[in-house]
C-alpha cells in the first residue's frame, strides 16, 4: 500500500518535488474514484467497498397545494417564502451591459479580495502578501 506522509513531515525537497503534479494527482484521484464507482455500479467488486445510497433529500411535488393548506392552518402565506434576494454583480453586468452597469451599479460594487492560492511562478497574477499577526497590530503596539 502507498503510505502519503502528513505535510509536516515531509522535506523541502519532498514537497517541491511533489507540488507541480498536485493538481494533476487530484485529478487523477477524481477520476479513479468516478471510474470505480461506475464499475461498481456494472456489478465489480473492490475489496473493502459497497455501494450505497447517498443523501436523500426532501422535495415538495405541489408547492401550491402545500401553500393553500399551510395558510388554511392559520399561517399566514408571506411564512411560505423565502425573503427576496438581489442578482449578483456579475449578473447586474450581463442584464444592463458594461456601460450601463458601470454608471448605476458599479459605483456600490466593491471587490473582495480572491482567497489565497498556491500556484507556479509562471502564474502571471501578482505575488500574495503575507502578513502576521504582529503585522496586522504593529500601529497598536508603537
Amino acid at each position: 500500500m502507498i503510505k502519503f506522509k502528513e505535510g509536516a513531515l515531509l522535506t523541502q525537497e519532498e514537497i517541491e518535488e511533489l507540488l507541480p503534479d498536485l493538481d494533476a494527482i487530484e485529478k487523477w484521484a477524481k477520476g479513479l474514484k468516478e471510474y470505480c464507482l461506475q464499475e461498481a455500479l456494472k456489478g465489480r467488486r473492490f475489496r473493502g467497498f459497497k455501494v450505497v445510497e447517498g443523501r436523500s433529500s426532501s422535495v415538495i411535488t405541489d408547492v401550491q397545494k402545500v401553500i393553500e393548506k399551510v395558510t388554511a392552518e392559520g399561517y399566514e402565506e408571506v411564512m411560505c417564502y423565502k425573503p427576496r434576494e438581489a442578482i449578483s454583480a456579475s449578473d447586474f453586468k450581463k442584464l444592463l451591459g458594461k456601460k450601463k452597469y458601470d454608471e448605476i451599479v458599479a459605483p456600490f460594487v466593491e471587490k473582495t479580495k480572491g482567497k489565497p492560492t498556491l500556484v507556479e511562478e509562471s502564474d502571471k497574477r501578482p505575488e500574495y502578501e503575507v502578513t502576521t499577526a504582529l503585522d496586522d497590530f504593529k500601529d497598536d503596539i508603537e
